[in-house]
């Protein structure tokens, strides 16, 4: 048994965000949605990956 061809697309943003003077200290926002378009589909025959999944971030560097 075959299985057919698929394509996932994901998607990720991030913005880094100064604070106060000093040019190390700073607090990045990410972001991101995996298969975006929410496709079924199987690395394995049997086995389905997750549907859409969204992920938010922050990072603190001192």
């Amino acid at each position: 048994m075959t299985k057919g061809s698929f394509c996932v697309a994901n998607l990720s943003l991030a913005k880094r965000i100064p604070v106060g003077n000093s040019k190390t200290s700073s607090v990045t926002v990410k972001g991101s949605v995996e298969n975006l378009f929410d496709r079924n589909y199987e690395y394995v025959l049997g086995y389905p990956m997750p549907g859409r999944t969204f992920t938010l971030g922050l990072r603190f560097d001192i």
